[in-house]
C-alpha cells in the first residue's frame, strides 16, 4: 500500500465541533440492528496552545451511531475531563508519549506531592458499578450519559488493588457477572495486580498480585475460563524512572530488552495461584484477540510485532502526523501454553498486517473461528489500513472488505438469534481521504460484502476503540 501524505495528515487534524444529526444511508441497515456504537479516541490534538507529540495523546473525544428501524443518528461530544480544561487554558503536563512542560520549580514540588496522571479518558468506553464510563491507562475514569454524550462525573477506580497504569481493555465474564483487570503498581516492591469487579458495584476484589522488578509495558491481557494469562513483553521499566519527576513522557522511559523473553504467567482465577510461567521469544504485542482453554493447554491469540517500533511510529513530525508509517506489521500470532510442562509454542496464523483485532461478544474466552481486524496483505506496512480482514483462526483463510478510505476498528455485531458465529454485522468508521469526510460502513460478517454507508458531515481524525450497545438511542 502506497503512503498517502495528504490523507494521512487527514487522520491526525483537530476539530472542534460537535454535532447531532440524522444520517442519510445508502443501503439497507438491517431493521433488527437496534442500540447505539460508541467509539472513543482523539478529537483534538491541540492541547496547551501547541501540538501534541503522539497520537495517543489526543484530547479524548467520544462518537456515537445510533441505530434504529433501518436509521442512523450521528453525534460527537468531547469529555469534560481536567484536562480538557487544562487546554482550553493553555496547559498541558505530559502523557504517554508526548513530554510535559513542568518547570523545574514545579518538578521540584512533585517530589513532595507528584502529579495526578492524566484523566485524558481516550482509549475505550465500559461499563463500572452501573454506570457507562470512557478508560483509559492510568486510573481515571469519566462518567457520560450514553444517550446525550454529557459527562456526568470524574472519578477513579475506587479501593484496592490500587495502580498507576491500568490496562484499557478488561474482559467481562458474561457467566459471571463480572469484569476482569489488571493494574500495575510502580512502588517499592512493583506488582502486577489482577482484579475483579462485580457488575453493578464500585468495589474492587483482588485476584493475585504479582511482584516483578522491572514492569513491562502492557496494553491487554487474556482471560480464559479458568485463567488469567498476563503476558510480559520485554519493554520494561525501572520504576525508579516512572516515580522521579520528569517532563519525560511515560513511554519514553521504557528500554526494549528482548534477551529477556516474553514471559506467559497464567495465574487461576479462583485461587490467585500462578500456575506457569514459560518464557517464550521475545515479542511485542498491544492487543489479544481472543483465548481460551483446550485440554489441558490454553490458547492465546495475539497480534505480534517483532519489537515495539510500532509505538515509535506514531510520533508526529513537523506536519502533525506519523513521519514514515513503515514497519512490520502485526501478525496474528497462536500460542499454545501448556501449564504441566510450563512450555510454550507459537505459530503464524496469518501473514498479512493486522490491527484492532475483534471477535464476536458471544465467543469471548471461548473456542472460536472467526477474528476480524483492519488489514493489510503486505509486509512491511507503508500506510494506514484500507481494507478490513476476517480471518479463519484454524485455517488461516481469509475474507477482504475493502472500505476505501482508511479503516478504524470493525466493531461485529451478533445478530439475535443468529446461527453462526459469523452472522451478524460489521460497524466501522471509514476515513475518505479524496471527499474530506469519515463515512460509517455496515458490513455482512459472514460474507463481507458491503450493506450500508452513511456519509458524516465531516471528517473525523482516527480513533482507538468503541463498544456496541444493545437498545441505547
Amino acid at each position: 500500500m502506497a503512503t498517502d501524505p495528504e490523507g494521512t495528515r487527514l487522520g491526525f487534524h483537530s476539530i472542534d465541533e460537535e454535532l447531532d444529526a440524522e444520517l442519510d444511508v445508502e443501503g439497507t441497515v438491517p431493521a433488527w440492528l437496534d442500540g447505539s456504537l460508541i467509539r472513543n479516541g482523539p478529537g483534538s490534538f491541540e492541547l496547551g496552545g501547541s501540538t501534541v507529540g503522539h497520537w495517543f495523546d489526543g484530547l479524548a473525544m467520544l462518537r456515537k451511531f445510533a441505530f434504529r428501524d433501518g436509521e442512523v443518528r450521528y453525534a460527537n461530544r468531547f469529555l469534560r475531563t481536567d484536562a480538557y480544561a487544562d487546554a482550553v487554558d493553555g496547559e498541558y503536563r505530559g502523557g504517554f508519549g508526548t513530554d510535559g512542560s513542568m518547570s523545574l520549580f514545579e518538578r521540584l514540588v512533585s517530589l513532595l506531592t507528584p502529579p495526578a496522571p492524566t484523566d485524558n479518558t481516550n482509549i475505550d468506553v465500559w461499563r463500572y458499578g452501573g454506570e457507562h464510563v470512557a478508560v483509559t491507562e492510568t486510573e481515571h475514569l469519566t462518567t457520560f450519559d450514553p444517550e446525550t454524550l454529557e459527562t456526568t462525573g470524574l472519578t477513579t477506580y475506587l479501593g484496592e488493588p490500587y495502580g498507576q497504569h491500568v490496562t484499557g481493555h478488561p474482559h467481562h465474564d458474561d457467566e459471571r457477572g463480572e469484569t476482569v483487570g489488571m493494574s500495575t503498581y510502580f512502588g517499592r516492591q512493583p506488582e502486577y495486580r489482577l482484579w475483579r469487579q462485580p457488575d453493578g458495584r464500585w468495589s474492587r476484589e483482588s485476584i493475585a498480585s504479582l511482584p516483578v522488578d522491572r514492569p513491562a509495558y502492557l496494553h491487554s491481557f487474556a482471560l480464559t475460563d479458568r485463567f488469567v494469562v498476563l503476558v510480559e513483553f520485554p519493554l520494561v521499566v525501572s520504576p525508579l524512572k516512572l516515580l522521579l519527576p520528569s517532563n519525560e513522557a511515560f513511554i519514553k522511559r521504557f528500554d526494549w530488552e528482548p534477551d529477556r523473553g516474553t514471559r506467559y504467567n497464567v495465574v487461576d482465577r479462583e485461587t490467585g495461584e500462578v500456575v506457569a510461567a514459560p518464557v517464550g521469544d521475545p515479542c511485542f504485542c498491544f492487543h489479544h484477540v481472543n483465548a481460551y482453554d483446550d485440554g489441558h493447554e490454553l490458547v492465546l491469540d495475539m497480534v505480534t510485532f517483532p519489537d515495539a517500533e510500532a509505538i515509535t511510529e506514531l510520533y508526529f513530525d513537523d506536519t502533525g502526523s506519523p513521519s514514515s508509517w513503515e514497519l512490520d506489521g502485526g501478525r496474528l500470532t497462536r500460542a499454545r501454553v501448556a501449564p504441566e510442562t510450563e512450555t510454550v509454542t507459537t505459530h503464524e496464523v496469518h501473514g498479512g498486517h493486522l490491527g484492532l483485532p475483534r471477535v464476536s461478544p458471544e465467543v469471548t474466552a471461548s473456542e472460536y473461528r472467526y477474528a476480524y481486524a483492519q488489514g493489510d496483505p503486505g509486509q512491511p506496512v507503508t500506510g494506514l489500513p484500507q481494507s478490513i480482514l476476517k480471518v479463519d483462526v484454524e485455517t488461516g483463510e481469509d475474507w477482504w472488505y475493502d472500505a476505501g478510505g482508511y479503516t478504524s476498528e470493525a466493531v461485529f455485531v451478533p445478530r439475535p438469534d443468529g446461527q453462526t458465529e459469523d452472522d451478524g454485522v460489521l460497524l466501522a468508521v471509514v476515513l475518505d481521504p479524496d471527499a474530506a469526510r469519515s463515512v460509517l460502513h455496515v458490513v455482512d460478517g459472514e460474507t463481507m460484502d458491503g450493506l450500508a454507508r452513511a456519509p458524516l458531515p465531516h471528517a473525523l481524525p482516527l480513533d482507538f476503540h468503541g463498544q456496541f450497545l444493545p437498545g441505547i438511542a
